[in-house]
């Protein structure tokens, strides 16, 4: 039976919790009506975590990865990174703090058509203002590492859906985030590509000690999860005990 997750975990000790969320709420307001998402969720997310998060459509599992990614505001409840409390900084600052420790990979990989596989993993570098040799050694070092050192010159048309969507996990992974929040990565592909995706979320997380935090309805995937959680009703329940 799926038991409602209480924070601290047993593992999880303070030394290594990179992200903790507490009493986190969500609403939103529609036609003068308040809408619950998020009810009161409680979490530690490790400094080397992977873990999944399955659940229903509208359960509030995308929400939930924009909140902790400050990609949105939560009604209430406390944000706290590596001890930094996220709820107080101002919206430059959490930009900043975004494109320096978070990555984010989404269903759809939204690479700009117009530029290369190298310069679409080279943006966020870009933006960070990092020298254009180190973004552009950043960039060729990560998608040789993923298998694609024979398509640094090929812009996205010229790429497959799998191609592309480890050229969206290297751009999320240029700047070295210690945190990394995929939602839906393999929605889109057929399931050999989408098993090759997730094989490579797993290699990164080992490879370059990043926290990985995925979204699927793929419950297949998920069960290869170190750990697993599920949304319901717009609450995490812990999956199998772990």
């Amino acid at each position: 039976m799926s038991a409602v997750v209480k924070m601290p975990e047993p593992h999880a000790s303070p030394a290594n919790v990179l992200v903790e969320v507490r009493d986190l709420e969500k609403s939103f307001v529609m036609e003068r009506r308040v809408i619950p998402v998020l009810r009161g969720i409680d979490l530690d997310i490790g400094a080397r975590d992977l873990l999944s998060i399955t659940g229903a459509s509208g359960a509030g599992k995308s929400t939930f990865l924009h909140v902790v990614g400050t990609l949105e505001g939560a009604t209430r409840g406390k944000l706290t990174f590596d001890g930094v409390v996220l709820s107080k900084m101002n919206e430059a600052a959490l930009a900043r703090f975004r494109n320096e420790n978070i990555g984010f990979v989404f269903q759809f990989h939204h690479l700009l058509t117009e530029f290369t596989a190298l310069e679409n993993v080279m943006m966020p570098a870009f933006i960070n203002r990092l020298p254009e040799p180190e973004a552009r050694a950043r960039a060729e070092e990560l998608l040789v590492a993923l298998g694609l050192g024979e398509r640094l010159r090929h812009r996205p048309a010229e790429l497959s859906g799998g191609e592309q969507q480890r050229v969206a996990i290297a751009r999320a992974l240029v700047m070295k985030p210690r945190l990394l929040l995929a939602d839906e990565p393999t929605g889109n592909l057929d399931a050999g590509t989408a098993a090759a995706i997730h094989d490579l979320l797993v290699e990164s997380n080992e490879r370059f000690g990043t926290a990985i935090v995925v979204v699927t309805h793929n419950e297949e995937l998920a069960r290869r999860m170190p750990r697993r959680l599920r949304m319901k009703d717009g609450r995490l329940q812990q999956v199998d005990g772990r």
